[in-house]
């Protein structure tokens, strides 16, 4: 299928779903236009290791710079060289020299530094779940054990000592880059309210006392809260195909009156749906400012996006494009790709790279259409 009819279904499906709306007279379909237009044009990169420092410069200053990216979230985790608590760090680490070195390229060249830390799930790696970082030094602030977990681990919300663990973790990595943003994480997390600690309490009473606390740390220091904003999308009536992962079936979503409207929401959904995107509108109607985050499909990112736009609202803030992969393979894919798409413009993950490419190049890919100028 063509891209152009593929784009077409989506449109078509939005229409559908969402009567009464004048396309003609609110979405000109120049996807990079509107990207380009946006106050928030963000990536999501891996944390580069100590050899690929260099690599980092220059992909910031020969492609990042010149697509126009003006916000990196880096995935940083427990790959940090913390020294208020060493005991939760996982190598490869990201020394102080080297993350000072980061912030001082993004400083140069006018980028914002967005530090990004799982706060609540993904404590745990591959598919045996092993743990890691903080329950990995501390099994007792983990929610429940690997044979009752959904996806990957949890932390335990309400253990006694978690609170000022992890305000010393995110104050270090902020003192370090010198930052004023932070982004907590909080996707795709399903284990909450199941310890002895926790069972009786309400769901979401839990989860936004927690968000609630580690913004009000942040905010305290005059750093904006970031997160993924799944876990406060109610899955029952907004639709999606990665229910329960890009939506929420566990109850946290209704915390979502209960916690501040001044976190930035990171709004992110990987697949083209026939019946067209409905969390831009929830997030508008909840008073959230919120940036799009598509991945590695082009027809999903454009549909993700126009549906933005089409929810019409100033609380729609940009467009951050997530990748999932180690930072040199992303890299390297976008400089192989980078010349060949300002020569084509037709670069995307069907029409040239194909579904079997190497992931660094599917992701390359739809950055290259939606950013590349």
């Amino acid at each position: 299928m063509k891209k152009a009819d593929e784009l077409d279904r989506c449109i078509e499906g939005l229409r559908n779903s969402m009567p009464g709306v004048d396309w003609s007279a609110k979405v000109k379909l120049d996807i990079k236009r509107i990207v380009a237009s946006q106050d928030t044009r963000a990536i999501l990169l891996a944390a580069p290791l100590e050899d690929e420092m260099e690599l980092f410069e220059r992909f910031v200053r020969d492609i990042l710079v010149k697509c126009g990216i003006n916000t990196i979230v880096l995935g940083v985790g427990y790959g940090f060289e913390f020294r208020c608590h060493p005991e939760v760090v996982e190598q490869p680490a990201l020394s102080h020299e080297n993350a000072r070195r980061i912030a001082s390229v993004c400083r140069h060249h006018g980028i914002r530094l967005v530090p990004q830390m799982n706060l609540f799930g993904h404590q745990s790696f591959g598919r045996d779940k092993r743990p890691i970082g903080i329950i990995r030094a501390y099994p007792d602030m983990e929610e429940v054990g690997a044979d009752e977990v959904t996806y990957q681990r949890c932390l335990c919300l309400t253990h006694p000592r978690l609170k000022a663990l992890v305000c010393s973790l995110m104050d270090e990595m902020i003192d370090v880059f010198g930052t004023v943003d932070f982004h907590i994480g909080q996707d795709e997390a399903f284990e909450i309210g199941k310890c002895d600690r926790c069972k009786g309490l309400p769901v979401e009473v839990i989860y936004a006392d927690w968000l609630n606390a580690l913004h009000g740390h942040l905010s305290a220091r005059g750093v904006t809260t970031w997160m993924w904003g799944d876990r406060l999308l109610n899955g029952h009536i907004i639709p999606e195909r990665g229910a329960g992962y890009e939506t929420s079936l566990c109850g946290t979503w209704k915390a979502i009156d209960m916690v501040p409207r001044d976190i930035m929401i990171c709004d992110w959904h990987y697949r083209v749906l026939p019946y067209g995107h409905h969390s831009p509108s929830y997030w508008a109607r909840h008073g959230f400012a919120f940036v799009v985050c598509p991945y590695n499909n082009t027809f999903a990112a454009d549909q993700l996006i126009v549906a933005a736009v089409a929810a019409d609202t100033p609380l729609f803030k940009g467009v951050f494009h997530t990748t999932w992969t180690r930072f040199a393979a992303f890299a390297e894919a976008c400089f192989d790709l980078y010349p060949r798409y300002l020569s084509t413009h037709e670069l995307d993950d069907y029409d040239v790279v194909g579904k079997e490419a190497p992931r660094g190049y599917k992701d390359a890919c739809t950055f290259m259409h939606l950013f590349a100028l």
